[in-house]
């Protein structure tokens, strides 16, 4: 048994945080439940944001009834969703369930991670503050274009430092036994995801530097108004935008065993097949801004059909789990397989999307298949949130409400993922709201119009979900009865070995790690120790 050196605190100690401790605390536990909060609570407005769009596109004759730039709208939206939702709270996943899922008692460099989360909440007000004031991406004021710029470097920091903690985390307090050939596969995927937002989000943050250099200064190349957006839109397009769904094929790969009761066959190929997902979604050298046409390119049109395959790969180690296992669906398991399956339909659209003769770039084929990855994404680290919230609030009373909020919003993502896809093969340009000025490039407006209603109305129905998640969550956050066992699911990794919620230290000892499954009891006669072994380690 390996010993932990901090004891437990009481259970009544656990969730009684005051505002001040808060304020202070460099527990990875509160961390992860605030980001958990914040960025849902975001969502709520990200999803407010884009019905305004929406109804802004349902007449795309004349502009309705928003004043302002109409790229303002079309950007926070987009920006909203990627780096105040989907990134952040799979980091405050991350945050809160890496360093149980590895056996340690904190998170590498708390201090460091507490300081991102405040950092990343406080740029996240601001980046809102310099929408509201007409800055943004080719913004009105001039001043609340510089603040966009620099409050959008500030979160892209915060989630970097913030990622980095968990990343650390991984390689370097794992508690012995646990080799990286045994990591849970949701660690491992936020090492994967974690390592891609490091390479991905500074490059992002010196996209915006010189932005606000040139434009505070000398407005004459990075700074021209009308170029802001287009020199940072390669990170809400293929392959980029996938480092937002890495996290959500770590979860369901831990939920399948869990529902199988049994073990992962193969758990090394599946580790690798997240692995070789996430390098292929390494998508900072697509600059078409400052490099011209990526349908040109070699490597981008084949990364597409490559990221696929590893999927594919991916669900093969789940079906040989599931066919000899047999597995009993639970709630967490739909809720995150849905999410796989709206980011699934987006990598088939993604291979369309480089196809050239389709025509399909700078269409809003590309607002479609980005809806469906990231509100996808969100959809599948909700279902996460239901697994492993008994372990985050001690209580799975709001289970229901988060699961059922997950299913409207993915027919919601569907209706207007599908939608804008139709609208991009009609010619519909990507943020465009009045048509009449792009010329003969729209084959049909009836249509366009139609689709883009459909599409608004998908994302009320997302925003309507996400209102259920926000008070579902909230409800959660408010428990103090910790009515729930430590091991709700018959989980088989490291987190499950302590209290729900956990204690100051996270365990009193931890069980001896000797595969991937530590806490797995096989059933009498239907597997040999000496086989689970192999077929953990791969």
């Amino acid at each position: 048994m390996t010993n932990t050196d901090q004891p437990p605190r009481n259970s009544d100690d656990v969730q009684g945080e005051t505002i001040a401790d808060l304020l202070g605390s460099g527990d990875h536990k509160s961390l992860g439940r605030l980001y958990v909060i914040a960025s849902i609570t975001f969502l709520v407005g990200a999803m407010v944001v884009g019905v305004l769009y929406g109804i802004e596109r349902m007449d795309t004759a004349d502009d309705l009834f928003i004043a302002a730039n109409l790229t303002q709208l079309f950007a926070s939206y987009r920006m909203g969703l990627l780096l105040l939702v989907a990134l952040p709270l799979a980091l405050g996943l991350g945050t809160f369930i890496v360093p149980l899922q590895v056996g340690a008692s904190t998170i590498a460099f708390p201090r460091a991670a507490a300081a991102a989360f405040w950092g990343w909440l406080i740029s996240a007000g601001l980046m809102i503050a310099a929408f509201g004031i007409e800055g943004g991406p080719d913004g009105i004021s001039s001043d609340g274009v510089d603040l966009w710029a620099l409050a959008t470097i500030g979160v892209a920091a915060s989630l970097t430092l913030g990622v980095i903690c968990v990343v650390t985390t991984v390689l370097g307090l794992r508690v012995n036994g646990l080799h990286l050939v045994r990591v849970p596969a949701f660690s491992w995927s936020m090492l994967v995801a974690g390592t891609l937002w490091i390479l991905t989000l500074p490059v992002l943050a010196v996209n915006l530097g010189l932005i606000w250099l040139d434009h505070s200064h000398g407005n004459t190349m990075f700074g021209q108004s009308g170029s802001h957006y287009s020199q940072v839109a390669w990170i809400f397009t293929q392959p980029a935008l996938y480092i937002a769904a890495i996290p959500v094929l770590g979860i369901v790969a831990d939920m399948i065993p869990v529902a199988s009761r049994g073990v992962q066959k193969g758990h090394g190929v599946v580790l690798g097949a997240i692995g070789a997902f996430g390098a292929l979604s390494f998508g900072a050298w697509v600059q078409p801004a400052f490099s011209g046409p990526v349908t040109e390119r070699f490597l981008f049109i084949v990364m597409p059909f490559a990221i696929f395959l590893t999927v594919l790969v991916l669900f093969g180690g789940f079906a040989a789990t599931a066919f000899k296992n047999k597995p009993k669906g639970f709630a967490p398991l739909v809720a995150a397989t849905l999410g796989l399956l709206a980011i699934e339909i987006g990598l088939i659209l993604g291979m369309l999307h480089v196809i050239d003769p389709l025509d399909l770039l700078g269409t809003s084929f590309a607002t479609g298949q980005m809806n469906l990855v990231l509100i996808g994404s969100v959809i599948g680290l909700i279902g996460g949130l239901q697994y492993w919230g008994p372990k985050m609030f001690g209580t799975k009373s709001g289970n229901g409400a988060l699961g059922a909020a997950a299913g409207l919003a993915f027919i919601g993502a569907l209706l207007a993922g599908i939608a804008d896809v139709v609208s991009g093969f009609a010619g519909q340009p990507d943020g465009v709201i009045n048509v009449e000025l792009t010329g003969d490039l729209v084959d049909n407006v009836d249509t366009v119009e139609l689709m883009n209603l459909l599409s608004m109305v998908g994302i009320a129905i997302v925003a309507v979900a996400s209102l259920g998640m926000l008070f579902a969550v909230m409800g959660l956050a408010s428990n103090r009865t910790f009515d729930v066992e430590d091991n709700p699911w018959g989980g088989n990794t490291l987190e499950w070995a302590t209290t729900s919620p956990p204690p100051f230290g996270n365990f009193t000892s931890i069980p001896e790690v000797t595969s991937a499954a530590p806490l797995f009891e096989a059933p009498e006669g239907e597997l040999e120790a000496a086989e689970a072994e192999e077929e953990l380690v791969g």
